[in-house]
């Protein structure tokens, strides 16, 4: 499996796959398939820096708040990976 590239000068390209496997691509999928379904409210943070960044949250699976499109698009992507393989 190769290692998603992201090209351009957006946020997204800061994004990056390092662990290999499917362990970490399992994870997205479960976040968003399992996790987030079933949680009163949930946030997810970009914790690359040492202030965490918000990029998303959401409250009864239903309001959810995109704070950052361009990561959330790629973690919403890369939890479609394993319905691809």
């Amino acid at each position: 499996m190769d290692v998603p590239v992201f090209k351009g000068a957006k946020s997204s390209d800061k994004v990056k796959t390092i662990v290999g496997g499917f362990g970490y691509y399992r994870g997205i999928f479960n976040l968003i398939n399992l996790y987030m379904p079933v949680c009163d409210t949930w946030l997810v943070v970009d914790n690359r820096l040492s202030v965490p960044i918000p990029v998303a949250e959401g409250r009864d699976n239903a309001n959810s708040v995109i704070l950052n499109d361009d990561i959330w698009t790629e973690i919403v992507r890369q939890s479609k990976v394993l319905k691809n393989e």
